[in-house]
């Protein structure tokens, strides 16, 4: 998936180790404004 999202323009994606199912089990947002915090940049 973090191929086809580069392919398609989206440069800050990396590949998870263990998929959806790692995501989920550490129990990571999954949508909402969880993603959308996670998206910004860290400050300098």
């Amino acid at each position: 998936m973090a191929l086809r999202l580069q392919r398609h323009g989206v440069l800050r994606v990396r590949p998870l180790v263990g998929g959806i199912d790692a995501w989920l089990e550490r129990k990571l947002p999954t949508e909402g404004s969880a993603i959308a915090d996670l998206a910004q940049p860290e400050p300098v």
